[in-house]
C-alpha cells in the first residue's frame, strides 16, 4: 500500500519535529547553564519545572479531544515549542528578566509542548496508520529520525564553530522556522469525523488492574524517571567532561548517534522474543558500570567510554522493553490506540 497525502504529511511534519528536538535536547541544557551564570540551581529548577509540567499537558490533552480535534492539539503543541523558542531568544538577547522567571517560563512553555506533542503524535499514529502502513511508516520514521539525530549534533557544532557565542541563538532561530514549517505542513492533514478519537486518560490507567500491564506501568515510570534525570544532566557531564569544548562535544554526539543506527539495527536482526530477559539483564548491567564509572570518574576518557557503551547496550535494552510493553497489551485485549 502506497502513501497517502495524509501519511506523507504526517511523516514529513513529524521529521523535520524530531531534527529540531534533537539539536535542542543536545544543546539547550548547556545554554541553560551558560546564560544563568553556570547555575546548577537554574538548570535543575529548568528541568524540574519541565518534567513536572509534561504529564499535566498529557492528561489535559486528552480532554481538549473530547472538545477539539488531535490535529489542533497537535498543532498546539508546534505552537508552545514556537513560543518557547521566541521567548528564549528574546529574553536572553535583552536580558528583561531574571534568572528564575526565565527558566520558568521556558521550562514551561516546553512541558506543554513536549506533553500535547507525545499525546496527540502517538494517537494520530495509530489513527492514520493502519496494519501495514503503520509498519512502513515506523520503519521510515525511525530511519529518517536516525538520520536527524546524527545531522542535528553536526549542524550544531558547525554553528558555533562559525558563529561562537552567538551561535546558540542561531541554532534557536533554526529551530524556530523548522517549526513554522511543521505546523504549516499539519494545517494541510484533514481527518474525517469517524477518525478522529476522545481519549479518556483514567480509563487507561484502569487497565493496571492486569498484572503483567501493571508491572510494565511501573517499569516504564522508573524508565522515564531515569531517563529524565539523565538527559537532564549528560549534556553538563559531557561538556565538563570536555573542558567546554562545544565542537568537540557536538562531533562526539554526531559519532555516537551513528554508533547508534548500526547497534539498532544489529539489536533488530538477533533479538528474539524469547532471550529478552537475558538481552535486558545484560543491557542493564552494562549501562550501570558504564554509568557509574562516568559518574565517579567525570573526565574525557570516561565519557567517550560511557557513550560508547551506551549506545551499544541501549538498543538491548530497550527492544525488550518495547516488545514485552505491546505484547502485554495484545494479551489484555486492548486497541493500539490505547499504547499513548
Amino acid at each position: 500500500m502506497k502513501f497517502s497525502k495524509e501519511h506523507k504529511l504526517f511523516l514529513a511534519a513529524n521529521t523535520i519535529v524530531a531534527f529540531s528536538m534533537a539539536i535542542s535536547s543536545t544543546f539547550f541544557n548547556i545554554f541553560v547553564y551558560r546564560y544563568t551564570s553556570n547555575s546548577i540551581d537554574m538548570m535543575i529548577l529548568f528541568n524540574a519545572i519541565k518534567y513536572l509540567t509534561v504529564p499535566g499537558a498529557f492528561v489535559i490533552g486528552s480532554y481538549l479531544t473530547k472538545k477539539i480535534s488531535l490535529l489542533r492539539i497537535f498543532g498546539i503543541s508546534m505552537l508552545m515549542y514556537m513560543f518557547m523558542l521566541i521567548a528564549a531568544i528574546t529574553l536572553s538577547s535583552y536580558k528583561v528578566i531574571g534568572y528564575v522567571p526565565f527558566v520558568l517560563l521556558i521550562g514551561i512553555l516546553w512541558g506543554i509542548g513536549d506533553g500535547l506533542y507525545w499525546m496527540s503524535f502517538n494517537s494520530l499514529q495509530q489513527i492514520l496508520m493502519k496494519g501495514k502502513i503503520r509498519t512502513r511508516f515506523i520503519a521510515i520514521y525511525s530511519s529518517l529520525s536516525g538520520a536527524a539525530s546524527i545531522a542535528a549534533p553536526t549542524f550544531s557544532t558547525m554553528s558555533i564553530g562559525l558563529f561562537g557565542t552567538k551561535g546558540y541563538l542561531f541554532i534557536f532561530t533554526t529551530i524556530l522556522v523548522y517549526y513554522i514549517i511543521a505546523f504549516s505542513l499539519v494545517l494541510k492533514i484533514h481527518l474525517t469525523k469517524d477518525e478522529n478519537i476522545n481519549i479518556g486518560f483514567l480509563n487507561k490507567v484502569e487497565y493496571k488492574k492486569y498484572l503483567k500491564l501493571k508491572f510494565n506501568f511501573i517499569l516504564n515510570t522508573v524508565v522515564g524517571f531515569r531517563e529524565g534525570i539523565g538527559i537532564s544532566f549528560l549534556s553538563l557531564m559531557y561538556i565538563n567532561a570536555f573542558n567546554n569544548d562545544d565542537i568537540f562535544y557536538g562531533s562526539f554526539t554526531t559519532a555516537t548517534a551513528i554508533l547508534l543506527v548500526f547497534s539498532n539495527y544489529a539489536a533488530g536482526r538477533i533479538y528474539h522474543s524469547k532471550h529478552r530477559n537475558i538481552f535486558f539483564i545484560i543491557s542493564s548491567f552494562m549501562l550501570v558500570i558504564a554509568s557509574c564509572f562516568f559518574g565517579i570518574v567525570n573526565s574525557k576518557v570516561s565519557a567517550v567510554a560511557y557513550g560508547i557503551i551506551y549506545n551499544l547496550a541501549f538498543p538491548m535494552y530497550y527492544i525488550p522493553i518495547t516488545v514485552s510493553v505491546s505484547y502485554t497489551h495484545l494479551r489484555a485485549h486492548e486497541t493500539s490506540a490505547h499504547i499513548v
